[in-house]
């Protein structure tokens, strides 16, 4: 009996996961989808941006500093 139950349990597992997977194919909600003429920026990019957007800071430009902190965490996410 225990034996039947764990084949049960592990068939309507698998079964489970691949209709997940099925469905996702068409899910478009896990890509970013960028403007055109938009590309993913460097990790060196980022870290220009970000040491950008702290020097303005640090010389109390924070009014500038703004579009500069929005620009870097919208490329960031």
């Amino acid at each position: 009996m225990k034996k039947l139950l764990l084949v049960a349990s592990v068939i309507l597992a698998g079964t489970h996961n691949s209709a997940a997977q099925d469905a996702d194919e068409t899910d478009l909600s896990r890509y970013e989808l960028f403007e055109d003429g938009g590309t993913i920026k460097t990790l060196a990019e980022l870290q220009d941006m970000r040491e950008s957007y702290e020097s303005l800071i640090a010389d109390g430009n924070c009014r500038t500093a703004i579009p500069a902190i929005i620009a870097f965490y919208e490329a960031a996410n």
